[in-house]
This record gives structure tokens, C-alpha cells and sequence, in this order.
């Protein structure tokens, strides 16, 4: 069983990207960060979702439509 929450210094084994990079999207807005007794923590499911819309928006993810 996967985890549903995860804090944001492990962002950099999890998802690749630093605490600091987590800290700039949470404040832009585009995932939310929990303060649960002093931890810091990230649902995995709202990163990785971002994540995956990063690539969309970049071109990255292949269109299985496409000719």
C-alpha cells in the first residue's frame, strides 16, 4: 500500500523535484501543503497529478489519437 501523504523533504527521492521547487508550487497555488504538529506534509496523489500535467502542457505525454 502506497502512501497518502508524505513529507516535503522526502519531495526529492519521491518525486524528483527539491523542497524547494514543492514550497514555490504551493505558494503559486497549484498543490497545497498540510501542517500537521510542526510536519509539512504533501498528498502524493496532488504532486503526482501536477506532476503528470506538467508533462501534458509540455508536450511530453504522447496522444494516443494522434496520426
Amino acid at each position: 500500500m502506497s502512501a497518502i501523504f508524505c513529507r516535503v523533504y522526502e519531495a526529492q527521492d519521491r518525486f524528483g523535484v527539491s523542497p524547494s521547487t514543492i514550497y514555490r508550487w504551493a505558494r503559486a497555488g497549484h498543490i497545497s501543503i498540510r501542517k500537521v504538529g510542526g510536519c509539512a506534509l504533501l498528498r502524493v496523489s496532488e504532486v503526482s497529478d501536477y506532476i503528470d500535467g506538467l508533462g501534458d502542457q509540455m508536450g511530453d505525454q504522447t496522444n494516443s489519437e494522434a496520426v
